[in-house]
C-alpha cells in the first residue's frame, strides 16, 4: 500500500515534544483569562493533604476562599491570574539621603 498524503512540517524551538507539552501547560496557566475577583493571595503548604499546597484568597467582601495546587508555581500563577497588578510606585520624589 503506498501513502499518497503530504507531509507536513514546522519549526518549534523545542528539543522533543514533552518539553513542547510541558511550555504549552504553563502558558495556559497564565493566559487563561484572568478571573481578578480577589484582593490578595497567598500559598500554604499542606503536606497531609491529597495537593501538597493551597492558595488562600482575601476578597474585598471579607469571605477567604481556598484552592488546592499540586505544584508551588501552579499557585504563583493562580495568584497572578486572580488578583490586580499593583500600580508602580512614583520615583520623583526619590532623593539621595543626607550624609551627616
Amino acid at each position: 500500500m503506498r501513502w499518497s498524503g503530504t507531509l507536513k512540517l514546522h519549526f518549534t524551538p523545542f528539543f522533543s515534544a514533552a518539553e513542547e507539552t510541558v511550555a504549552s501547560a504553563e502558558e495556559a496557566w497564565t493566559n487563561e483569562g484572568g478571573h481578578m475577583h480577589a484582593r490578595g493571595g497567598h500559598i500554604v503548604q499542606t503536606p497531609q493533604s491529597a495537593k501538597p499546597y493551597k492558595v488562600l484568597f482575601d476578597h474585598e467582601d471579607g469571605t477567604d476562599t481556598e484552592q488546592p495546587c499540586t505544584t508551588m508555581r501552579e499557585c504563583e500563577a493562580l495568584i497572578r491570574r486572580r488578583t490586580p497588578t499593583p500600580p508602580l510606585r512614583d520615583t520623583s520624589r526619590d532623593q539621595e539621603a543626607c550624609a551627616l
